[in-house]
């Protein structure tokens, strides 16, 4: 027979110039179209299920990531893919998880969209990116709080007020004590002679 003008079918890859059939189907975690001289690994954020897979089976499910070489939907290997990590989203089809923004933090596993990322609490900064755990207290002598935006802020404490660690609003000081100036963990007694 001649076979000067046959290709290799979809699923199989064929030693070049070779002149008998000689395929072999694609591995799992690869694909080979039509043609195809070698496996090609299955890209990120799809999967390639099976032997003999002429193109990608599909996407990677959401709450997981598929890294590249993925054998199915829900990689668990660390290598091709996995579950998606705390401090992270992992929508479908993606191919690295999705870092929690600023002021979030996330403390689950397998979260499939930035909703699922929590907002910092009140008294608690978030300053980081992927935070499993709101870890960062409010430092004395300010106060967090949330502004208008949603945003985590930190403000200093106003004269006449005092603010310890993870304080989540200024706290006016009590008769018989004061404070002067900005961002005061505590308040001074007032000086003998005075009120």
């Amino acid at each position: 027979a001649d076979l000067s003008s046959w290709e290799c079918p979809g699923g199989y890859f064929c030693v070049a110039g070779s002149t008998t059939y000689a395929g072999q189907a694609c591995a799992a975690g690869a694909y080979c179209g039509q043609g195809a001289t070698g496996e090609t690994p299955c890209p990120g954020g799809e999967y390639c299920m099976g032997i003999g897979n002429a193109a990608p089976s599909g996407d990677c499910l959401a709450g997981y990531y598929c890294a590249g070489g993925a054998a199915k939907p829900n990689p668990t290997d660390g290598t091709t893919g996995a579950m998606c990590p705390q401090g992270h989203y992992c929508p479908a089809k993606s191919n690295t998880p999705q870092k929690c923004g600023i002021g979030t933090y996330q403390d689950k596993y397998g979260a499939t969209s930035a909703n699922d990322c929590a907002a910092c609490p009140i008294g608690y900064t978030c300053t980081a990116e992927a935070l499993k755990e709101p870890v960062d207290d409010c430092p004395g002598g300010v106060y967090c709080t949330v502004n208008d935006a949603g945003v985590a802020v930190q403000l200093p404490c106003d004269p006449g007020h005092y603010c310890p660690d993870t304080s989540y609003a200024q706290i006016p000081c009590p008769p018989g004590t004061f404070t002067a100036d900005t961002g005061n963990e505590a308040c001074d007694y007032c000086p003998a002679g005075s009120y």
